[in-house]
C-alpha cells in the first residue's frame, strides 16, 4: 500500500507578517551511519527531490487548499485606524514524489515543523 505524505505549511502572525520556514538539510556522511528506519526513509525521499519544482511540473497545476483562522483580534485603535489580529494559516497539497510504501515498522509517517524547509512549499503572499 502507498501512502502520501501530506504537506501543512505552518502559522503566519499577521501585524509582522512573518513565516517561520524552518531549514533541516542531511549531510551525505549521515546518509551512511545506523539511523532510526523513520530517518532513514526521509533521508531516502529527500535524495533526489528538488524543492524547487512544483509538484507535476511540466504537468497540471498543483492544487493547494488554504484555511484560515482567526485568533484573536485587538487591541483596536479608532484614532490611528489600525488593530491587530492574529490569525493560523494552514496549506495542505499533495506531493506524490513523496509517495513512501509502507512497512511493519512504518505504517504513517508524521513530520514536525523542521521538515519544511526540505519540500517545495507554494509562494505564499497577501
Amino acid at each position: 500500500m502507498e501512502l502520501l505524505l501530506l504537506v501543512l505549511l505552518a502559522w503566519i502572525r499577521a501585524g509582522t507578517g512573518q513565516m517561520i520556514r524552518p531549514v533541516a538539510v542531511p549531510h551525505e556522511e549521515m546518509l551512511h551511519k545506523p539511523r532510526h528506519p523513520v530517518s532513514q526513509l526521509l533521508d531516502k525521499l529527500l535524495l533526489k527531490y528538488d524543492r524547487r519544482l512544483r509538484p507535476h511540473y511540466g504537468g497540471p497545476p498543483v492544487v493547494v487548499n488554504v484555511t484560515m483562522n482567526i485568533d484573536s483580534v485587538g487591541p483596536i485603535s479608532e484614532v490611528d485606524m489600525n488593530f491587530r489580529i492574529d490569525i493560523s494559516f494552514r496549506q495542505y497539497w499533495v506531493d506524490k514524489r513523496l509517495v513512501f510504501n509502507e512497512t511493519e515498522e512504518i505504517t504513517e509517517l508524521n513530520v514536525n515543523s523542521n521538515f519544511l524547509g526540505n519540500i517545495w512549499q507554494p509562494d505564499t503572499y497577501f
